[in-house]
Protein backbone atom coordinates (compact mmCIF):
# COMPACT_ATOMS: atom_id res chain seq x y z
CA UNK A 1 0.00 0.00 0.00
CA UNK A 2 2.79 2.41 0.87
CA UNK A 3 4.69 1.56 -2.25
CA UNK A 4 1.60 2.21 -4.35
CA UNK A 5 1.09 5.64 -2.75
CA UNK A 6 4.77 6.44 -3.17
CA UNK A 7 4.59 5.34 -6.78
CA UNK A 8 1.52 7.61 -7.41
CA UNK A 9 3.24 10.56 -5.73
CA UNK A 10 6.37 10.07 -7.83
CA UNK A 11 4.31 9.84 -11.05
CA UNK A 12 2.36 12.99 -10.18
CA UNK A 13 5.56 14.84 -9.31
CA UNK A 14 7.18 13.84 -12.60
CA UNK A 15 4.08 14.84 -14.56
CA UNK A 16 4.05 18.20 -12.78
CA UNK A 17 7.76 18.73 -13.55
CA UNK A 18 7.19 17.86 -17.22
CA UNK A 19 4.26 20.29 -17.45
CA UNK A 20 6.38 23.05 -15.90
CA UNK A 21 9.20 22.39 -18.37
CA UNK A 22 6.81 22.44 -21.33
CA UNK A 23 5.13 25.64 -20.13
CA UNK A 24 8.52 27.29 -19.65
CA UNK A 25 9.65 26.19 -23.11
CA UNK A 26 6.46 27.47 -24.75
CA UNK A 27 6.74 30.73 -22.80
CA UNK A 28 10.31 31.32 -23.97
CA UNK A 29 9.41 30.48 -27.57
CA UNK A 30 6.43 32.84 -27.43
CA UNK A 31 8.52 35.72 -26.07
CA UNK A 32 11.17 35.19 -28.72
CA UNK A 33 8.61 35.10 -31.51
CA UNK A 34 6.97 38.31 -30.30
CA UNK A 35 10.21 40.23 -30.66
CA UNK A 36 11.43 38.44 -33.77
CA UNK A 37 9.60 40.61 -36.33
CA UNK A 38 9.54 44.02 -34.76
CA UNK A 39 7.21 46.59 -36.33
CA UNK A 40 9.76 49.34 -35.85
CA UNK A 41 11.54 50.19 -39.07
CA UNK A 42 15.27 49.67 -39.01
CA UNK A 43 16.80 52.37 -41.18
CA UNK A 44 20.40 51.45 -40.44
CA UNK A 45 20.60 49.05 -43.39
CA UNK A 46 18.16 50.64 -45.82
CA UNK A 47 18.53 50.32 -49.58
CA UNK A 48 19.23 53.81 -50.92
CA UNK A 49 17.78 52.89 -54.32
CA UNK A 50 14.29 52.66 -52.74
CA UNK A 51 14.48 56.20 -51.34
CA UNK A 52 15.10 59.70 -52.56
CA UNK A 53 16.36 62.70 -50.64
CA UNK A 54 14.43 65.87 -49.93
CA UNK A 55 15.24 68.94 -47.88
CA UNK A 56 13.55 69.23 -44.51
CA UNK A 57 13.70 71.36 -41.41
CA UNK A 58 13.05 70.57 -37.74
CA UNK A 59 10.17 72.66 -36.38
CA UNK A 60 9.50 71.29 -32.91
CA UNK A 61 11.10 69.26 -30.13
CA UNK A 62 8.70 67.07 -28.17
CA UNK A 63 10.02 65.96 -24.78
CA UNK A 64 7.99 63.29 -23.05
CA UNK A 65 8.30 60.87 -20.19
CA UNK A 66 7.25 57.29 -19.69
CA UNK A 67 8.38 54.69 -17.19
CA UNK A 68 9.90 52.37 -19.77
CA UNK A 69 12.05 54.75 -21.83
CA UNK A 70 12.31 57.52 -19.19
CA UNK A 71 12.70 60.74 -21.20
CA UNK A 72 11.89 60.65 -24.90
CA UNK A 73 13.10 63.42 -27.17
CA UNK A 74 11.14 63.27 -30.40
CA UNK A 75 11.29 65.94 -33.10
CA UNK A 76 8.71 67.09 -35.59
CA UNK A 77 10.03 68.04 -39.00
CA UNK A 78 8.60 69.27 -42.27
CA UNK A 79 9.59 68.28 -45.79
CA UNK A 80 8.47 68.97 -49.36
CA UNK A 81 9.23 72.63 -48.77
CA UNK A 82 8.33 73.52 -52.36
CA UNK A 83 4.64 72.76 -51.75
CA UNK A 84 2.10 75.27 -50.42
CA UNK A 85 1.62 73.13 -47.30
CA UNK A 86 4.73 71.06 -46.51
CA UNK A 87 4.18 67.61 -45.06
CA UNK A 88 5.18 66.90 -41.48
CA UNK A 89 6.36 63.83 -39.63
CA UNK A 90 7.80 62.89 -36.26
CA UNK A 91 11.17 61.26 -35.71
CA UNK A 92 11.39 59.21 -32.53
CA UNK A 93 14.18 59.74 -30.04
CA UNK A 94 16.46 62.26 -31.75
CA UNK A 95 18.02 64.11 -28.80
CA UNK A 96 20.58 66.06 -30.86
CA UNK A 97 18.21 67.86 -33.23
CA UNK A 98 16.65 71.21 -32.37
CA UNK A 99 14.00 73.46 -33.95
CA UNK A 100 15.46 75.30 -36.93
CA UNK A 101 17.98 72.60 -37.82
CA UNK A 102 18.01 71.77 -41.54
CA UNK A 103 17.82 68.02 -42.15
CA UNK A 104 18.06 65.64 -45.08
CA UNK A 105 14.92 63.51 -45.21
CA UNK A 106 14.84 60.12 -46.91
CA UNK A 107 11.50 59.43 -48.56
CA UNK A 108 10.48 55.97 -49.81
CA UNK A 109 9.58 56.03 -53.49
CA UNK A 110 6.69 53.55 -53.14
CA UNK A 111 5.20 55.02 -49.94
CA UNK A 112 5.52 58.76 -49.35
CA UNK A 113 4.50 58.38 -45.69
CA UNK A 114 7.58 56.25 -44.95
CA UNK A 115 10.15 58.93 -44.14
CA UNK A 116 13.05 59.32 -41.77
CA UNK A 117 15.76 61.84 -41.06
CA UNK A 118 19.01 60.67 -42.64
CA UNK A 119 21.19 63.35 -41.05
CA UNK A 120 21.39 66.99 -40.13
CA UNK A 121 22.46 69.14 -43.05
CA UNK A 122 21.52 70.95 -46.21
CA UNK A 123 20.66 68.99 -49.33
CA UNK A 124 19.04 71.74 -51.42
CA UNK A 125 20.23 75.14 -50.23
CA UNK A 126 18.27 77.10 -52.86
CA UNK A 127 14.99 75.44 -51.88
CA UNK A 128 15.66 75.97 -48.19
CA UNK A 129 16.44 79.67 -48.64
CA UNK A 130 13.45 80.15 -50.92
CA UNK A 131 11.13 78.54 -48.36
CA UNK A 132 12.49 80.53 -45.42
CA UNK A 133 12.39 83.88 -47.21
CA UNK A 134 9.06 83.68 -49.06
CA UNK A 135 6.36 85.88 -47.60
CA UNK A 136 3.62 83.26 -47.34
CA UNK A 137 5.92 80.70 -45.72
CA UNK A 138 4.23 79.02 -42.76
CA UNK A 139 7.55 78.14 -41.11
CA UNK A 140 7.06 80.53 -38.21
CA UNK A 141 3.53 79.20 -37.68
CA UNK A 142 5.06 75.75 -37.17
CA UNK A 143 7.47 77.13 -34.59
CA UNK A 144 4.74 78.92 -32.60
CA UNK A 145 2.62 75.77 -32.08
Amino acid sequence: MITMMTHCIILNTRRYEMQNRLLTLFGVLFLLSCNWNSTKNNYENFNEVDYFRVQGIVVKKIIGFNYVDKFTKDVEFIYFLDRDKPLSSISKDDPFLHPGDPVVVMLRKKDSTDVFIAHRGIYDEDLLLEYLTKEDSNYFDWLED
